[in-house]
């Protein structure tokens, strides 16, 4: 019996992964020269499977003909904020399924079809959960959620003797020095769902809490061990947010 290849099946977990929504398509510069009539790329993922950032006819801006229902503007002379890059999470359920479930070959083709800017969309700016996020591969044996500091129910670690990037060593970070090694100008930005569960009012990684006061040192430095930790395995932190979102408190994980 002829095996299936996992690769347009994965591709559309990591598509999905990446928030390229349902029917979405995404242009890009084609060139970063400026040119008068300047030509996008353009790639095409759906979620029924067939479409996979599969690539489509490229476009040409030019003056509207008044012939297309729809029509993009470009006013060159007014300018707003710079666009550092565009991207989505590499969260850990994310990085194990490119990681361990895919060969070399499979793998490789992923990569660059996510972040070579020539052969692939080129994406250029990713976020890293710091530990669990909504997308966790984390083993049986293992805390769920899991933080670089997990400590046993009863006690903590106020000077981050235990701190330890571990986890991580296994797919994530392997996987975005392969996306840095693609693309060279990608950015990374990291942010936690949720302080330790030790440093939490609940004592708990989910379920709200606030971040105890005696806490607020430590977390501080639980960033700074995670840029030096991710920065000595060669992946570089552009920036930090003390939460994944805006909307949620700093010490709550959704």
């Amino acid at each position: 019996m002829p095996k299936l290849s996992c690769l347009p099946i994965i591709l559309s977990i990591v598509c999905a992964a990446l928030i390229i929504a349902a029917g979405l398509t995404l242009w890009l510069p084609a060139s970063r020269v400026h040119a008068d009539n300047p030509t996008v790329n353009v790639w095409l993922t759906t979620t029924d499977g067939r479409n996979t950032i599969t690539p489509q006819s490229s476009l040409t801006f030019a003056p509207d003909s008044g012939a297309n229902d729809t029509t993009i503007e470009v006013n060159e002379g007014q300018q707003h904020q710079q666009m550092l890059g565009f991207g989505a999470a590499m969260t850990d359920t994310l990085a194990y399924l490119i990681a361990q479930k895919m060969s070399t070959s499979q793998r490789n083709a992923v990569m660059s079809a996510l972040f070579d800017a020539n052969n692939g969309i080129g994406v250029s700016f990713v976020r890293i959960p710091m530990g669990s996020s909504d997308f966790t591969a984390t083993p049986a044996n293992a805390p769920a959620p899991y933080s670089y500091d997990y400590q046993p129910a009863g006690q903590t670690d106020p000077s981050l003797a235990h701190f330890s990037i571990n986890h991580d060593l296994t797919s994530i970070i392997p996987m975005l020095k392969q996306a840095l090694q693609t693309n060279p100008n990608l950015t990374y930005m990291a942010n936690p769902w949720s302080a330790p569960a030790w440093m939490k009012s609940n004592t708990s990684m989910i379920g709200g809490g606030t971040l105890n006061a005696a806490a607020f040192d430590p977390f501080a430095q639980y960033f700074v061990k995670f840029i030096q930790a991710y920065q000595a395995q060669g992946v570089p932190i552009y920036a930090i947010t003390p939460t994944m979102s805006r909307a949620s408190p700093a010490t709550t994980q959704a």
